[in-house]
Protein backbone atom coordinates (compact mmCIF):
# COMPACT_ATOMS: atom_id res chain seq x y z
CA UNK A 1 0.00 0.00 0.00
CA UNK A 2 2.82 2.25 -0.57
CA UNK A 3 2.88 5.68 -1.95
CA UNK A 4 4.96 6.45 -5.04
CA UNK A 5 8.02 7.58 -4.18
CA UNK A 6 7.64 11.31 -5.68
CA UNK A 7 4.62 11.17 -3.38
CA UNK A 8 6.26 10.06 -0.49
CA UNK A 9 9.03 12.39 -0.51
CA UNK A 10 6.25 15.37 -0.59
CA UNK A 11 4.85 14.13 2.21
CA UNK A 12 8.11 12.89 4.53
CA UNK A 13 7.81 16.83 5.68
CA UNK A 14 4.21 17.67 5.99
CA UNK A 15 0.79 16.13 6.91
CA UNK A 16 -0.67 13.73 4.50
CA UNK A 17 -4.68 15.14 4.32
CA UNK A 18 -7.36 14.13 1.85
CA UNK A 19 -9.44 17.23 0.20
CA UNK A 20 -11.68 14.67 -1.62
CA UNK A 21 -15.10 15.27 -1.88
CA UNK A 22 -15.71 12.18 0.27
CA UNK A 23 -14.01 13.61 3.44
CA UNK A 24 -16.71 16.31 3.54
CA UNK A 25 -20.13 14.35 2.89
CA UNK A 26 -20.90 14.89 6.32
CA UNK A 27 -20.73 18.86 5.92
CA UNK A 28 -18.09 20.24 7.66
CA UNK A 29 -19.37 22.92 10.80
CA UNK A 30 -18.61 26.14 7.74
CA UNK A 31 -20.52 24.32 5.42
CA UNK A 32 -23.48 23.44 7.45
CA UNK A 33 -23.44 27.49 8.59
CA UNK A 34 -22.56 26.62 12.39
CA UNK A 35 -21.53 29.62 14.35
CA UNK A 36 -21.12 31.08 11.07
CA UNK A 37 -21.70 35.05 11.41
CA UNK A 38 -22.08 38.04 14.11
CA UNK A 39 -24.04 36.53 15.77
CA UNK A 40 -24.67 33.07 14.26
CA UNK A 41 -28.19 32.09 12.47
CA UNK A 42 -31.05 31.38 14.57
CA UNK A 43 -30.70 27.88 14.71
CA UNK A 44 -26.68 27.43 14.17
CA UNK A 45 -25.74 28.77 17.30
CA UNK A 46 -24.19 26.14 19.52
CA UNK A 47 -24.89 26.27 23.36
CA UNK A 48 -24.41 24.78 26.53
CA UNK A 49 -27.46 23.09 26.60
CA UNK A 50 -26.97 21.45 22.32
CA UNK A 51 -23.25 21.03 21.88
CA UNK A 52 -23.46 17.41 22.23
CA UNK A 53 -25.43 17.07 19.44
CA UNK A 54 -25.48 16.90 15.00
CA UNK A 55 -24.81 19.27 13.44
CA UNK A 56 -23.38 21.73 16.38
CA UNK A 57 -21.06 19.23 17.55
CA UNK A 58 -19.16 19.72 14.30
CA UNK A 59 -17.90 22.41 15.80
CA UNK A 60 -18.67 22.34 19.70
CA UNK A 61 -16.02 18.92 19.34
CA UNK A 62 -13.08 20.86 18.50
CA UNK A 63 -14.27 24.20 20.70
CA UNK A 64 -15.46 22.59 24.08
CA UNK A 65 -13.36 25.36 26.09
CA UNK A 66 -15.38 28.36 24.49
CA UNK A 67 -18.45 26.94 25.90
CA UNK A 68 -17.90 25.14 29.39
CA UNK A 69 -15.13 25.84 32.30
CA UNK A 70 -12.05 23.83 31.52
CA UNK A 71 -9.19 23.16 33.48
CA UNK A 72 -5.73 22.96 31.77
CA UNK A 73 -3.20 19.81 32.19
CA UNK A 74 0.72 20.38 32.16
CA UNK A 75 2.76 19.35 29.33
CA UNK A 76 6.42 19.10 30.61
CA UNK A 77 8.37 17.76 28.06
CA UNK A 78 6.94 17.79 24.83
CA UNK A 79 8.65 15.95 22.07
CA UNK A 80 7.46 15.46 18.51
CA UNK A 81 6.58 12.16 16.50
CA UNK A 82 8.73 10.29 14.44
CA UNK A 83 7.75 10.12 10.68
CA UNK A 84 7.80 6.73 8.86
CA UNK A 85 6.65 5.74 5.71
CA UNK A 86 3.21 7.28 4.79
CA UNK A 87 0.80 4.64 3.92
CA UNK A 88 -2.55 5.55 2.55
CA UNK A 89 -4.61 3.17 3.90
CA UNK A 90 -8.19 4.54 3.24
CA UNK A 91 -8.46 2.29 0.32
CA UNK A 92 -8.40 -0.91 2.02
CA UNK A 93 -11.49 -2.62 1.71
CA UNK A 94 -13.40 -4.72 4.57
CA UNK A 95 -16.52 -6.62 5.02
CA UNK A 96 -19.06 -4.70 8.17
CA UNK A 97 -21.20 -6.12 10.02
CA UNK A 98 -24.19 -6.31 7.40
CA UNK A 99 -22.13 -8.57 5.38
CA UNK A 100 -20.86 -5.32 2.78
CA UNK A 101 -17.89 -4.37 1.22
CA UNK A 102 -16.56 -1.04 1.78
CA UNK A 103 -13.18 0.78 2.26
CA UNK A 104 -11.89 2.32 5.31
CA UNK A 105 -12.31 5.72 4.22
CA UNK A 106 -15.91 4.83 3.04
CA UNK A 107 -16.27 3.66 6.69
CA UNK A 108 -14.55 6.87 8.22
CA UNK A 109 -16.67 9.47 6.09
CA UNK A 110 -19.90 7.57 7.38
CA UNK A 111 -19.58 8.86 10.63
CA UNK A 112 -18.25 12.21 10.25
CA UNK A 113 -14.31 11.98 10.98
CA UNK A 114 -11.97 14.91 12.27
CA UNK A 115 -9.17 13.21 12.52
CA UNK A 116 -6.94 10.05 11.84
CA UNK A 117 -3.70 8.70 12.89
CA UNK A 118 -1.89 5.43 12.34
CA UNK A 119 1.45 4.79 13.99
CA UNK A 120 3.54 1.89 13.24
CA UNK A 121 6.67 1.04 15.24
CA UNK A 122 6.32 3.85 17.13
CA UNK A 123 6.41 6.42 14.00
CA UNK A 124 3.37 8.08 12.16
CA UNK A 125 2.26 6.39 8.74
CA UNK A 126 -0.80 8.10 8.28
CA UNK A 127 -1.94 11.65 9.62
CA UNK A 128 -5.49 13.54 8.43
CA UNK A 129 -7.64 15.89 9.07
CA UNK A 130 -11.12 17.02 8.29
CA UNK A 131 -13.95 19.85 9.29
CA UNK A 132 -11.14 22.14 9.60
CA UNK A 133 -9.52 20.36 12.31
CA UNK A 134 -5.80 21.05 12.88
CA UNK A 135 -2.63 19.25 14.81
CA UNK A 136 -2.63 21.39 17.64
CA UNK A 137 -6.42 21.72 17.37
CA UNK A 138 -7.83 20.02 20.44
CA UNK A 139 -10.86 17.31 20.60
CA UNK A 140 -13.24 16.30 22.48
CA UNK A 141 -12.78 12.52 23.43
CA UNK A 142 -15.66 11.87 25.85
CA UNK A 143 -15.14 8.16 27.51
CA UNK A 144 -11.46 7.88 26.92
CA UNK A 145 -10.94 10.01 29.32
CA UNK A 146 -11.88 7.46 31.35
CA UNK A 147 -8.51 5.48 30.37
CA UNK A 148 -6.66 8.55 31.37
CA UNK A 149 -7.81 8.04 34.85
CA UNK A 150 -7.90 4.31 35.29
CA UNK A 151 -3.89 4.44 33.76
CA UNK A 152 -3.55 7.19 37.24
CA UNK A 153 -5.50 4.98 39.05
CA UNK A 154 -3.28 1.23 38.78
CA UNK A 155 0.16 3.85 39.20
CA UNK A 156 -0.95 4.75 42.39
CA UNK A 157 -2.31 1.30 43.42
CA UNK A 158 1.28 0.36 42.51
CA UNK A 159 2.97 2.78 44.71
CA UNK A 160 0.83 1.87 47.32
CA UNK A 161 -1.19 5.51 47.55
CA UNK A 162 -4.91 3.13 47.40
CA UNK A 163 -5.33 -0.34 47.72
CA UNK A 164 -7.32 -2.38 45.32
CA UNK A 165 -9.10 -4.10 47.57
CA UNK A 166 -10.06 -1.71 50.11
CA UNK A 167 -13.85 0.24 49.53
CA UNK A 168 -14.15 3.77 48.39
CA UNK A 169 -15.38 5.39 51.48
CA UNK A 170 -11.86 4.05 53.08
CA UNK A 171 -10.69 7.00 51.18
CA UNK A 172 -13.76 9.14 51.10
CA UNK A 173 -15.79 9.57 53.67
CA UNK A 174 -18.61 11.32 52.66
CA UNK A 175 -19.16 7.77 50.75
CA UNK A 176 -19.74 6.12 53.70
CA UNK A 177 -22.77 3.86 53.69
CA UNK A 178 -23.33 4.67 50.51
CA UNK A 179 -23.70 2.04 47.37
CA UNK A 180 -20.60 3.39 45.90
CA UNK A 181 -18.78 4.00 49.16
CA UNK A 182 -19.42 0.07 49.96
CA UNK A 183 -17.90 -0.94 46.18
CA UNK A 184 -13.80 -1.71 46.55
CA UNK A 185 -11.26 0.51 44.06
CA UNK A 186 -11.25 -3.26 42.34
CA UNK A 187 -14.85 -3.37 41.47
CA UNK A 188 -15.36 0.82 40.44
CA UNK A 189 -12.24 -0.07 38.19
CA UNK A 190 -13.58 -2.72 36.63
CA UNK A 191 -17.23 -1.05 36.55
CA UNK A 192 -18.41 -4.51 38.66
CA UNK A 193 -20.03 -2.76 41.21
CA UNK A 194 -23.77 -2.92 41.27
CA UNK A 195 -25.08 0.72 41.15
CA UNK A 196 -27.53 1.95 39.56
CA UNK A 197 -27.06 4.07 36.07
CA UNK A 198 -29.16 4.74 32.82
CA UNK A 199 -26.53 6.31 30.32
CA UNK A 200 -28.93 5.66 27.28
CA UNK A 201 -29.73 8.25 25.04
CA UNK A 202 -33.19 8.70 25.94
CA UNK A 203 -31.95 9.10 29.90
CA UNK A 204 -29.44 11.93 28.71
CA UNK A 205 -31.75 13.53 26.56
CA UNK A 206 -34.61 13.95 29.42
CA UNK A 207 -34.28 16.50 31.71
CA UNK A 208 -35.68 15.14 34.54
CA UNK A 209 -34.04 11.99 34.78
CA UNK A 210 -31.12 11.08 37.24
CA UNK A 211 -28.54 10.93 34.19
CA UNK A 212 -29.43 14.78 33.56
CA UNK A 213 -28.91 15.97 37.25
CA UNK A 214 -25.43 13.98 36.57
CA UNK A 215 -24.85 16.00 33.61
CA UNK A 216 -26.16 19.45 35.42
CA UNK A 217 -23.74 18.64 38.19
CA UNK A 218 -20.76 17.71 35.95
CA UNK A 219 -21.05 20.92 34.50
CA UNK A 220 -21.40 19.18 31.22
CA UNK A 221 -25.41 19.63 30.08
CA UNK A 222 -26.30 22.88 32.44
CA UNK A 223 -29.90 22.48 33.38
CA UNK A 224 -29.55 25.74 34.84
CA UNK A 225 -30.99 23.83 37.87
CA UNK A 226 -28.50 25.00 41.57
CA UNK A 227 -25.79 22.03 41.55
CA UNK A 228 -22.86 21.31 44.36
CA UNK A 229 -21.12 18.95 41.87
CA UNK A 230 -20.22 15.66 40.81
CA UNK A 231 -18.99 15.15 44.36
CA UNK A 232 -22.50 15.94 45.82
CA UNK A 233 -24.45 14.04 43.59
CA UNK A 234 -22.14 10.23 44.04
CA UNK A 235 -23.33 9.83 47.18
CA UNK A 236 -27.42 9.81 46.35
CA UNK A 237 -26.71 6.96 43.98
CA UNK A 238 -28.41 3.96 44.60
CA UNK A 239 -27.69 -0.11 44.35
CA UNK A 240 -29.38 -2.03 41.75
CA UNK A 241 -27.69 -5.34 42.42
CA UNK A 242 -25.03 -7.09 44.71
CA UNK A 243 -21.25 -5.86 43.45
CA UNK A 244 -18.82 -7.53 41.21
CA UNK A 245 -21.18 -9.64 39.48
CA UNK A 246 -21.38 -8.46 36.37
CA UNK A 247 -19.94 -5.95 33.63
CA UNK A 248 -22.18 -3.07 33.65
CA UNK A 249 -20.66 -0.08 31.82
CA UNK A 250 -21.28 3.12 34.17
CA UNK A 251 -19.75 6.23 34.12
CA UNK A 252 -20.34 7.34 37.81
CA UNK A 253 -17.82 4.80 39.09
CA UNK A 254 -15.33 6.31 37.14
CA UNK A 255 -15.65 9.67 38.79
CA UNK A 256 -15.93 8.02 42.00
CA UNK A 257 -12.35 6.66 41.47
CA UNK A 258 -11.50 10.39 40.52
CA UNK A 259 -12.51 11.12 43.95
CA UNK A 260 -10.78 8.54 46.05
CA UNK A 261 -7.58 9.66 44.00
CA UNK A 262 -8.04 12.91 45.14
CA UNK A 263 -8.84 12.35 48.61
CA UNK A 264 -5.86 9.64 48.81
CA UNK A 265 -3.28 12.36 47.50
CA UNK A 266 -4.72 15.99 48.28
CA UNK A 267 -4.18 16.58 44.75
CA UNK A 268 -6.56 16.99 41.31
CA UNK A 269 -7.51 14.72 39.12
CA UNK A 270 -6.05 16.70 36.35
CA UNK A 271 -2.71 17.17 38.61
CA UNK A 272 -2.21 13.68 38.93
CA UNK A 273 -2.96 13.04 35.22
CA UNK A 274 -0.52 15.01 34.39
CA UNK A 275 2.06 14.39 36.72
CA UNK A 276 2.05 10.50 36.51
CA UNK A 277 2.21 10.42 32.95
CA UNK A 278 0.80 13.02 30.78
CA UNK A 279 3.45 15.82 31.06
CA UNK A 280 6.69 12.79 31.06
CA UNK A 281 4.97 11.08 27.60
CA UNK A 282 5.93 13.71 25.35
CA UNK A 283 3.06 15.48 25.27
CA UNK A 284 2.90 18.81 22.90
CA UNK A 285 0.04 20.49 22.59
CA UNK A 286 -2.83 22.15 24.86
CA UNK A 287 -5.04 19.25 26.71
CA UNK A 288 -7.90 20.38 29.61
CA UNK A 289 -10.16 18.81 30.80
CA UNK A 290 -13.90 20.13 31.26
CA UNK A 291 -15.29 20.80 34.99
CA UNK A 292 -18.03 20.50 36.79
CA UNK A 293 -20.30 23.42 39.13
CA UNK A 294 -17.18 23.43 42.03
CA UNK A 295 -14.78 23.46 39.67
CA UNK A 296 -13.59 19.93 39.46
CA UNK A 297 -11.88 18.01 36.68
CA UNK A 298 -14.80 15.51 35.14
CA UNK A 299 -12.31 12.09 35.55
CA UNK A 300 -14.98 10.13 33.71
CA UNK A 301 -15.50 12.07 29.90
CA UNK A 302 -13.90 15.42 30.34
CA UNK A 303 -10.78 15.55 28.56
CA UNK A 304 -9.56 17.64 25.16
CA UNK A 305 -6.58 16.82 23.38
CA UNK A 306 -4.74 16.99 20.27
CA UNK A 307 -4.84 14.00 17.93
CA UNK A 308 -1.07 13.55 17.91
CA UNK A 309 -1.43 13.34 22.17
CA UNK A 310 -3.65 10.45 21.78
CA UNK A 311 -1.55 8.87 19.61
CA UNK A 312 1.18 9.31 21.85
CA UNK A 313 -0.50 7.98 25.38
CA UNK A 314 -1.65 4.70 23.09
CA UNK A 315 1.86 4.56 21.80
CA UNK A 316 3.27 4.75 25.70
CA UNK A 317 0.57 1.95 26.27
CA UNK A 318 2.42 -0.20 23.88
CA UNK A 319 5.14 0.02 24.93
CA UNK A 320 4.10 -0.63 28.63
CA UNK A 321 5.11 2.88 29.89
CA UNK A 322 8.46 3.16 28.36
CA UNK A 323 9.13 7.12 26.64
CA UNK A 324 11.94 7.78 25.18
CA UNK A 325 14.15 5.14 27.25
CA UNK A 326 12.58 6.07 30.59
CA UNK A 327 10.06 3.72 32.22
CA UNK A 328 6.79 5.67 33.05
CA UNK A 329 4.90 2.41 34.73
CA UNK A 330 5.77 -0.44 35.74
CA UNK A 331 5.06 -4.03 34.22
CA UNK A 332 2.83 -4.61 37.01
CA UNK A 333 0.53 -1.89 35.58
CA UNK A 334 0.51 -2.92 32.06
CA UNK A 335 -0.58 -6.36 33.32
CA UNK A 336 -3.29 -5.35 35.71
CA UNK A 337 -4.90 -2.78 32.68
CA UNK A 338 -4.34 -5.50 29.77
CA UNK A 339 -5.68 -8.51 31.96
CA UNK A 340 -9.70 -8.48 32.64
CA UNK A 341 -12.10 -11.05 33.85
CA UNK A 342 -14.13 -12.30 30.37
CA UNK A 343 -16.49 -13.91 32.08
CA UNK A 344 -18.19 -10.96 33.94
CA UNK A 345 -18.60 -9.27 30.26
CA UNK A 346 -20.31 -12.62 28.50
CA UNK A 347 -23.54 -12.21 27.89
CA UNK A 348 -23.80 -8.05 28.95
CA UNK A 349 -25.02 -6.07 25.75
CA UNK A 350 -21.46 -4.63 24.94
CA UNK A 351 -20.38 -8.78 24.20
CA UNK A 352 -22.42 -7.62 20.81
CA UNK A 353 -19.88 -4.77 20.34
CA UNK A 354 -16.51 -6.61 21.47
CA UNK A 355 -17.22 -10.73 21.06
CA UNK A 356 -15.55 -11.95 23.37
CA UNK A 357 -13.74 -8.82 25.11
CA UNK A 358 -13.58 -7.71 28.64
CA UNK A 359 -13.63 -4.67 30.62
CA UNK A 360 -10.52 -3.78 33.08
CA UNK A 361 -9.53 -0.47 34.58
CA UNK A 362 -11.54 2.03 31.91
CA UNK A 363 -9.73 -0.30 29.22
CA UNK A 364 -12.18 -2.45 26.78
CA UNK A 365 -10.06 -5.55 25.97
CA UNK A 366 -10.54 -7.78 22.50
CA UNK A 367 -8.78 -10.67 23.74
CA UNK A 368 -7.48 -11.32 20.32
CA UNK A 369 -4.36 -13.13 19.27
CA UNK A 370 -2.40 -9.60 19.24
CA UNK A 371 -3.75 -8.85 22.66
CA UNK A 372 -4.97 -5.39 21.22
CA UNK A 373 -7.34 -3.29 23.25
CA UNK A 374 -9.25 0.27 22.88
CA UNK A 375 -9.91 3.57 24.68
CA UNK A 376 -13.22 4.50 23.33
CA UNK A 377 -15.78 7.11 23.40
CA UNK A 378 -19.31 7.72 22.59
CA UNK A 379 -19.62 9.82 19.65
CA UNK A 380 -17.32 7.10 17.78
CA UNK A 381 -13.82 8.22 19.58
CA UNK A 382 -11.23 5.73 19.56
CA UNK A 383 -7.45 4.76 20.60
CA UNK A 384 -6.71 0.88 19.28
CA UNK A 385 -3.44 -0.15 20.42
CA UNK A 386 -2.18 -3.59 19.68
CA UNK A 387 1.23 -4.26 21.11
CA UNK A 388 2.38 -7.40 19.04
CA UNK A 389 2.20 -5.50 16.17
CA UNK A 390 3.14 -2.43 17.89
CA UNK A 391 0.31 -0.64 16.16
CA UNK A 392 -1.39 2.46 17.57
CA UNK A 393 -4.75 4.20 15.55
CA UNK A 394 -6.53 7.06 17.26
CA UNK A 395 -9.54 8.33 15.42
CA UNK A 396 -11.82 11.50 15.97
CA UNK A 397 -15.39 12.72 15.10
CA UNK A 398 -18.40 14.23 15.38
CA UNK A 399 -21.45 11.86 13.92
CA UNK A 400 -24.75 12.17 14.13
CA UNK A 401 -25.24 9.16 15.92
CA UNK A 402 -23.53 8.34 19.31
CA UNK A 403 -23.32 4.86 19.41
CA UNK A 404 -24.03 2.13 17.42
CA UNK A 405 -22.91 -1.49 17.80
CA UNK A 406 -22.37 -2.54 14.47
CA UNK A 407 -20.42 0.70 13.88
CA UNK A 408 -18.08 -0.66 17.01
CA UNK A 409 -17.37 -3.86 15.13
CA UNK A 410 -16.29 -2.00 11.77
CA UNK A 411 -14.37 0.18 13.28
CA UNK A 412 -12.43 -2.55 15.51
CA UNK A 413 -12.50 -4.83 11.91
CA UNK A 414 -10.84 -1.61 10.43
CA UNK A 415 -8.10 -1.57 12.83
CA UNK A 416 -7.03 -5.07 12.41
CA UNK A 417 -6.94 -5.10 8.72
CA UNK A 418 -4.61 -2.06 8.79
CA UNK A 419 -2.74 -3.33 11.67
CA UNK A 420 -2.35 -6.90 9.18
CA UNK A 421 -1.61 -4.87 6.16
CA UNK A 422 0.79 -3.16 7.66
CA UNK A 423 3.38 -5.94 9.07
CA UNK A 424 2.03 -8.51 6.01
Amino acid sequence: MALPNIIKNILATSVFTLSSSMAFAGGTWQELGVMQGFPAAEGKQVTSANWVWYPYNRWSFQNVDKLLPTTDLVNGQPTALLRGETQDLLPLTIKNAKGETLTIGELLDSHNTDAFMVLHNGKVVTEQYWNHMEQESTHWIASMTKSFTGLAAEILIDQGVIERSKKAQHYVPQLEGTALGSATIGQLLNMTAGTEWDESMAALQDKTSFARQYGNAAGTWPTGEASSGVFGILPNIQLKQAHDKHFTYNSPQADTIGWVMSAATGKRVETLISELFFDRMGSEDRAYMMADTNTYAWATGGLNISLRDAAKFGQMMVDKGKVNGTKLFSEDVYHNITTGDASKFKGTPYDSRIPGGAYSSYFWLTNDDDGSFLAKGMFSQYIYMNPKKNIVIVRFASPQISSMPEYDLDMLTAFRAIAQSLTD
